[in-house]
This record gives structure tokens, C-alpha cells and sequence, in this order.
């Protein structure tokens, strides 16, 4: 797969920091909810492989960087989320 090193730097630094929550958590969800923590330093960075990357190179992605996949799926529930109105009253 040929995608820049910028974007797989991203997706690895992402993998990196969710590998460290699982491996300082004690719940799924308290590193579901560490995991969210970390998302207003990467929308950025998650935004710009949105723009640049096809279907496919995401899923390559995923499959590399298992702590990227599931930043992107929560990530997914929370848009999901917000799309529902679930958080129009907050």
C-alpha cells in the first residue's frame, strides 16, 4: 500500500497512545473514555487522512495499527451520535 509517511505516522501515533491507555486502564470503558480524551489532540490529524485516503488505505491502516481502529470506531459511534441527536442538549 502507498500511503505517505505522514498519514501512517499519524495512524501509528494514534495506535501508540491508545496501546498506552489499554495498558494503564482497568476498564473497557474507563479506556473508552481515556480514548475520547484524546481526541480533540488528533482531529487534525484524523481530518487530513480523511481528506487524503481511499477506503482501502484505511482499512490498511486498521489492520497495522489495531489502537488507530478503534479511535476511528469510537470516533464513528460519537458522529453516529451526534447525527441521532443524542447531544443536542448538552
Amino acid at each position: 500500500m502507498n500511503i505517505p509517511n505522514q498519514q501512517k505516522q499519524i495512524a501509528a501515533l494514534i495506535d501508540d497512545q491508545v496501546a498506552h491507555i489499554i495498558s494503564t486502564e482497568k476498564t473497557t470503558t474507563a479506556e473508552d473514555e481515556a480514548i475520547v480524551g484524546l481526541m480533540p489532540d488528533w482531529m487534525d490529524g484524523f481530518k487530513l487522512l480523511m481528506d487524503t485516503l481511499a477506503p482501502d488505505e484505511f482499512d490498511w491502516l486498521f489492520q497495522e495499527y489495531p489502537g488507530f481502529y478503534r479511535f476511528s470506531k469510537i470516533m464513528e459511534k460519537i458522529a453516529q451520535g451526534c447525527a441521532d441527536g443524542l447531544f443536542d442538549d448538552i
